[in-house]
């Protein structure tokens, strides 16, 4: 074996590498690799090598039988990646590819970012002043949520992700302000304004459409003056029921059995939707308090239990 692999290291070339980042609770597709592959060689060299390849990101590994509180969040999270992540060009996202030449020229990993994804992609965009593609990968790819023992378990795996989530994004928007004149401020000005309305303004219109949303409100607002109370009242909930409808969808299309939801339990989630949206904004915004508190210290990478998921 030793004698084969040292050949096949005569003829190693770092030009035609491509690397997987992935975690320990991920189903690639079967055509994956070959479809970043066939990317790859279908690019030139100015592209090839400032391109991160970003497939959509689906938590349904297990998550037909999760509490209410982790199926909801990761129903949306696979929306936050299709519809704002990928098109917007905001950052890679635990699972991406990039090419071997732009992992050395960036210097590999930075181990104290906690978020090494999100970090990854913003120095990326020092490395090559700013000319850093994400390439949407038109595969599914299944990650696994968060999981506990018991429903309280899995609430403090909940609530600890999302905090450590939001923190991650916290500290690399304070590495892009502070890195502004190694990839000009027009570039740092574009990843700055993008993580604030994305993180900052859009969670907050969520936070406010889904109280809208909220039944004890629709009386206040049929009596109050506002001509457009019953559109406010209802897009929030068609927004949200598009979300479940996706998920109806994939796990159909791709045969995933066990991940199969009743109608009536897909209701129940609708309607707690509004209440799981706001816990979780609520996290985040304590979440920005601790960082503001205690700085640095609470950067640190705590993965969430996940040893509660079947072995596929």
């Amino acid at each position: 074996m030793l004698p084969r692999l040292q050949q096949r290291l005569e003829h190693f070339d770092i030009e035609q590498v491509v690397l997987t980042v992935m975690d320990s609770d991920t189903l690639l597709h079967r055509r994956y690799l070959e479809y970043i592959a066939h990317d790859f060689c279908q690019l030139d060299d100015a592209k090839r090598y400032s391109a991160i390849w970003q497939a959509a990101l689906f938590y349904n590994w297990d998550l037909g039988k999760a509490y209410f509180f982790t199926r909801i969040t990761a129903l949306f999270r696979t929306i936050w990646m299709i519809g704002f992540n990928i098109p917007f060009q905001v950052h890679s996202m635990s699972v991406y590819s990039t090419s071997l030449r732009l992992c050395i020229d960036n210097g590999y990993f930075d181990p104290t970012y906690q978020m090494e994804d999100m970090h990854f992609y913003v120095s990326s965009m020092n490395t090559r002043r700013g000319r850093i593609k994400l390439r949407a990968v038109y595969l599914p790819v299944i990650c696994g949520p968060t999981s506990g023992a018991d429903w309280k378990d899995e609430l403090h795996e909940w609530q600890r992700q999302a905090q450590r989530w939001s923190i991650g994004a916290f500290e690399v928007f304070h590495y892009i302000c502070t890195k502004t004149s190694s990839r000009g401020f027009f570039v740092a000005a574009r990843l700055a304004l993008t993580m604030v309305l994305l993180y900052g303004i859009f969670q907050s219109i969520i936070f406010f459409a889904t109280l809208i949303a909220i039944p004890a409100w629709h009386g206040y607002q049929m009596t109050s003056d506002l001509q457009l109370w019953h559109l406010m009242t209802v897009s929030p909930w068609l927004f949200m029921g598009w979300v479940f409808l996706v998920d109806y969808i994939y796990v159909r299309r791709y045969g995933l059995q066990r991940e199969r939801v009743g109608w009536l339990r897909n209701i129940w989630h609708l309607i707690l939707t509004p209440l799981v949206l706001l816990s979780y904004n609520a996290v985040s915004f304590l979440a920005l308090h601790i960082l503001v508190v205690r700085g640095k210290a609470v950067c640190a990478h705590d993965p969430s239990e996940k040893s509660c998921l079947t072995a596929e």
